[in-house]
């Protein structure tokens, strides 16, 4: 900031890095644009939990995370409680993202370069069971098909960020490419 202040240029910008590295902001700014995401809360102490409108399962993502590093699934508010407490003993200061889960085996990274899709791929989980779908976690790589149908759509989705670059990662529920697709976030490394 300090350096844009000044009246330089910075690649990336500073607004960028924060889409990119924290998805507390991140989240808050997909809210206050009207992007469509999970329901998602910002959670700084067991406490925050209480109250939230989430139904179990759900996520708890550490929000300076990447490429599913700080992705756990809590089957209950009393396994995320737990976790929670043991988490800050050592990490005082953590804060995540408690996320609903979607009903999904795959998702879309979308990578833009100013109002341009310039790659795009499905991520395909073979299990049965939830896992991330990164790639590291032996997803399956789908580099063909597009939902056409949304293009617009997710284009005016990005270029509400004012960003100049990023990789979308969105899904549809059920895996129904009919539904409105979520913006699950930007992706910092692609």
């Amino acid at each position: 900031h300090q350096l844009e202040d000044q009246g330089n240029t910075l690649f990336p910008s500073s607004n960028e890095i924060l889409h990119w590295e924290n998805k507390e902001y991140m989240h808050d700014e997909f809210k206050r644009l009207n992007i469509k995401s999970p329901l998602s809360y910002t959670i700084k102490n067991v406490e925050d939990l209480d109250g939230l409108n989430l139904n179990y399962p759900i996520l708890l993502k550490y929000v300076h995370s990447y490429h599913s590093k700080g992705i756990y699934k809590m089957k209950s508010i009393s396994e995320a409680k737990s976790f929670l407490n043991d988490y800050h003993i050592n990490n005082p200061n953590s804060v995540f993202i408690a996320q609903e889960l979607l009903n999904i085996r795959k998702d879309m990274r979308i990578i833009f370069v100013g109002s341009e899709i310039v790659l795009h791929y499905w991520r395909n989980n073979p299990s049965k069971d939830w896992r991330p779908t990164s790639t590291s976690y032996d997803s399956k790589v789908d580099f063909t098909t597009f939902p056409e149908t949304w293009s617009n759509h997710i284009t005016e989705q990005f270029l509400k960020l004012d960003i100049s670059t990023g990789a979308f990662d969105l899904a549809f529920e059920n895996d129904d490419l009919d539904n409105e697709p979520f913006f699950l976030e930007i992706s910092s490394a692609y």
